[in-house]
């Protein structure tokens, strides 16, 4: 064989040996991280697997990582600059792209999350979630999941942007909410109908002075800004909370063009972890829906604009309820009761009752400010928390004129019992006006339908026959009151009401008590047809805001 001159022969082998290192600088670069500082101790095990993984290694140039998302993304959240820029992202990450693994310890099992993260954009490209019982187990699946993440790298960039906003889940704690919207992302994220951005709003410093931190609180405003700020044509919010031991997630997926509903959904559970299938069930259903439909802000023509005989003034005015005693709670014949419904005697002194519950009109008017998700003027404002009420109160109370009913700082709130000024109801107070003189399940009598109020009539009360479920609030005042002049104590919204909620009920004042749930009562146009009855007790975090909870204002009989 003959031999190639020693100049040639060292031309070609420097030749190939520069194409080869060309070829090497082409690959993108990726990192592996830990989600959190608080990982279990195979994550990692899994970020070692899946690093010397051969499709990981062909399609990347791995280097090392020193740190976790969840250090990195803080560190992003408090940067002074004033814009968000795709190459200083970049270089926090110090790599093209991230897997981020999170390993969880269950019950019964172990949970792992992975995803994969273009560190320009934010971007969600792909991810997994799977359970185990021991890593051998899990090393199976790992080549699978690996092909999934460099599938990703030629997904279809053309996508609608979906941006990602943490849900807001009192009942479960902040490391269950985590756990709730990254699943829920990367479920959407399978369907191929978005491209997801969990964190590109909660980063971006132009979302400084938007109520984007919980979605619960999220106004048409704050969508739109998102849609600005990020590009994104859509923005996925939700709420997360717990009723009587049962865990609710409601989400909705916004235009951000003007807000508009373009699909929701919701599911219950017991812990998130336990049945996951369920998240992929929720995703099915909120990416059903590829157009834009009407918001569900709409007032149906059916329904009157402002209660029947009423003008604008007078949706301000209180109805006189007068002192009595009266047997709070129910039988232990009622159907449906629940045990901490303790039948006991109350005596009530005098005090004034809205009318009507709260409407957006009126809050508007002194929040200049309205939460609502369903909006209309004469439609109860809803997507308030416990202290918003509270501060409307107050503020209403100083509008025209009367004596503040609370003292306000930044750690507690006082009830002054001799002040004139609006105020939220104590749960004795509610039930008292709700029955209006019956003792019935409800004030309507041992029944309650869908003409009577506004409720889910898929499930009515005792196996009745079923009636309309009309999926939002309807206009103040639109059916019947009950005796005493009362309209909506059954259904539209839930109430907030001042008391802490306790098993056997409040007996003491609670100033500034607010570290348990407070009470909501009367139930709402998502409730069954039970929770509307009048010693129906609930209650949820003093700081949840949600489509389902409203509330409704009373003043004490005093002088001054």
């Amino acid at each position: 064989m003959k031999r190639l001159p020693g100049l040639l022969s060292l031309m070609l082998f420097l030749g190939l040996t520069l194409s080869l290192a060309a070829q090497a600088q082409t690959k993108p670069t990726l990192a592996l991280l830990p989600f959190s500082g608080k990982s279990s101790g195979d994550t990692e095990t899994v970020m070692i697997l899946l690093a010397n993984q051969e499709r990981i290694r062909n399609a990347f140039t791995v280097i090392p990582a020193h740190t976790n998302f969840s250090d990195i993304i803080q560190a992003l959240q408090s940067r002074d600059s004033d814009t968000a820029n795709g190459d200083d992202v970049k270089k926090s990450f110090n790599a093209d792209f991230v897997i981020i693994v999170h390993t969880e310890v269950l019950a019964d099992s172990n949970l792992v999350i992975i995803d994969m993260v273009n560190t320009e954009t934010l971007q969600l490209l792909a991810g997994d979630y799977q359970k185990y019982h021991e890593i051998r187990a899990l090393r199976t699946a790992l080549p699978d999941i690996a092909q999934k993440m460099i599938n990703a790298l030629q997904g279809d960039t053309g996508l609608p942007k979906l941006a990602v906003l943490p849900f807001y889940t009192p009942a479960s704690g902040g490391v269950e909410t985590t756990l709730l919207t990254r699943l829920l992302a990367i479920a959407i994220a399978e369907s191929g109908k978005y491209a997801l951005f969990p964190w590109a709003a909660t980063i971006n410093p132009g979302s400084t002075g938007l109520t984007i931190s919980y979605s619960g609180i999220i106004d048409a405003d704050s969508v739109k800004a998102i849609g600005r700020i990020i590009n994104a044509g859509y923005v996925l919010v939700g709420d997360a909370l717990n009723l009587r031991g049962t865990n609710l997630v409601m989400a909705f997926i916004l235009n951000t063009d003007d807000a508009g509903l373009l699909s929701e959904g919701e599911i219950e559970y017991t812990v998130v972890t336990d049945d996951l299938a369920i998240l992929s069930e929720l995703a099915q259903v909120l990416t059903k829906t590829s157009a834009p439909i009407q918001a569900a802000a709409s007032i149906p023509t059916a329904e009157r604009d402002i209660p029947a005989g009423d003008t604008e003034d007078s949706l301000k005015r209180l109805v006189t309820i007068g002192a009595g005693v009266f047997t709070m709670g129910s039988p232990g014949s009622e159907i449906s009761r629940d045990p901490d419904e303790i039948q006991h005697q109350v005596m009530m002194s005098s005090f004034y009752m809205g009318k009507y519950e709260v409407t957006q009109q009126e809050y508007e008017a002194v929040m200049e400010t309205n939460p609502s998700r369903f909006k209309g003027a004469h439609l109860p404002v809803e997507q308030v928390s416990w202290f918003d009420a509270v501060l409307y109160c107050n503020a209403r109370s100083i509008k025209e004129g009367l004596k503040p009913a609370y003292t306000i700082t930044e750690t507690e709130v006082t009830w002054n019992h001799n002040a004139n000024g609006y105020r939220l109801p104590t749960e004795a107070e509610w039930e008292y006006a709700c029955r209006a003189g019956t003792a019935t399940a409800f004030n309507t009598g041992n029944n309650f339908i869908t003409d009577q109020g506004n409720y889910d009539g898929n499930y009515p009360y005792n196996g009745k026959a079923t009636g309309l479920y009309r999926t939002k609030t309807t206009v103040v005042g639109n059916f019947t009151p009950n005796a005493w002049d009362l309209y909506d104590m059954h259904g539209n919204v839930y109430e907030w009401c001042w008391d802490q909620y306790k098993p056997a009920y409040s007996t003491e004042d609670l100033n500034g008590s607010i570290d348990a749930d407070a009470v909501i009562r009367g139930g709402s146009w998502y409730s069954e047809a039970r929770f509307l009855r009048s010693a129906n007790r609930a209650h949820a975090a003093h700081r949840t805001r949600t489509s389902y909870i409203g509330f409704r204002v009373v003043r004490s009989d005093v002088a001054n």
